[in-house]
């Protein structure tokens, strides 16, 4: 997931004289929020920045375990934050559309940004699991292909 045009209050959390270290950035801008549970590994840049990688799950297992990561660029005019999320080797923590929305949501809501675009890797009997087409009304399009 990648978002431009971050909202100036809440990208303002990432400059280095936001007091204390990364783990208060992580805390201040909701971050740990979107991902409930997690082990965060957080850094922050100078002047401005953050990068964190985040894992749910013992490393070495085969089982139950989810990764994300994400980076921060919070300058005004170019701000910009990315969110990867894997839902790695059968964990299935996302079930279904509602679960993945409420992801969504919560990334949206940490960082306002005006834009974001999405990219989601399933296997094709999966898709009806995760995607519902937007109403009618909505500005988002989605385009789908299977070879």
């Amino acid at each position: 997931m990648c978002m431009t045009n971050l909202d100036r209050e809440r990208a303002s959390v990432f400059y280095k004289n936001f007091e204390g270290p990364a783990k208060s950035m992580t805390d201040a801008s909701g971050i740990r929020s979107i991902l409930p549970g997690f082990d965060i590994n957080d850094f922050e840049f100078e002047p401005c920045g953050y990068s964190m990688n985040s894992i749910k799950g013992k490393a070495l297992s085969t089982i139950h375990k989810a990764l994300s990561t994400i980076h921060v660029t919070p300058e005004d005019g170019f701000s910009y934050a990315s969110f990867e999320f894997v839902d790695a080797i059968g964990s299935k923590k996302i079930k279904n559309a509602a679960e993945l929305e409420g992801l969504i949501d919560r990334v949206l809501e940490c960082f306002g940004a005006e834009e974001f675009s999405l990219a989601i890797h399933c296997d094709y009997s999966s898709l009806t699991l995760y995607i519902r087409q937007p109403p009618p009304e909505s500005s988002c399009t989605t385009n789908f292909s299977h070879a």
